[in-house]
């Protein structure tokens, strides 16, 4: 399988490799052609959540053992 995929993968790598300045200007081209569906995106790709609620995450110290982790996490909550 990796053989199989090399013998497909090796022409293109010698395109490349032989026409670096095509490859960055086709590069740039896919790139400029992205630019106006990333700025109509919008809000539309995820919607805002109004759930009312908050997430506080708590955190300890560097080497605190699990049980006053669990003491503090259970006093915070």
């Amino acid at each position: 399988m990796n053989r199989f995929l090399i013998w497909i993968y090796e022409p293109f790598v010698h395109l490349a490799l032989k026409f670096p300045k095509i490859v960055v200007l086709l590069a740039l081209v896919a790139l400029a052609i992205t630019i106006p569906a990333f700025t109509h995106l919008g809000s539309e790709f995820m919607p805002p959540l109004y759930e009312g609620s908050l997430l506080y995450m708590p955190s300890g110290l560097p080497g605190q053992s699990i049980t006053e982790t669990t003491q503090l996490t259970q006093i915070e909550d």
